[in-house]
């Protein structure tokens, strides 16, 4: 299954489909790299694959900076396929005024 099985089929070219996807809260230890997440949970992240499958499709990654310092995560540990921004408001609200729409679920 690609990784964005939702956008395939659009009648929209995909040099013209620009998705980025802005990491927060409790879900912030996915960006780790595997280094780091064996280091928090003794496992290797079962999300690397899914994050290089993103990248693969075009999928610009953040993580919200803000997110790392209150989960105590090392900036050094983030994937580095990953961006780390200001926050998760910040991110949203610079690609909000570039045109970007908001998929809140």
């Amino acid at each position: 299954m690609p990784a964005c099985s939702t956008c395939t089929g659009l009648p929209v070219p995909k040099e013209q489909l620009h998705i980025a996807v802005a990491i927060h809260g409790m879900s912030t230890a996915i960006v780790l790299n595997n280094a780091g997440y064996q280091k928090k949970y003794s496992v290797d992240n079962p999300n690397l694959a899914l994050i290089n499958q993103l990248k693969g499709a075009g999928v610009s990654l953040y993580v919200c900076g803000q997110s790392l310092l209150g989960n105590k995560y090392n900036f050094a540990e983030v994937n580095p396929d990953i961006a780390i921004g200001l926050s998760m408001l910040t991110v949203t609200t610079a690609h909000l005024m570039k045109g970007y729409s908001m998929l809140i679920f």
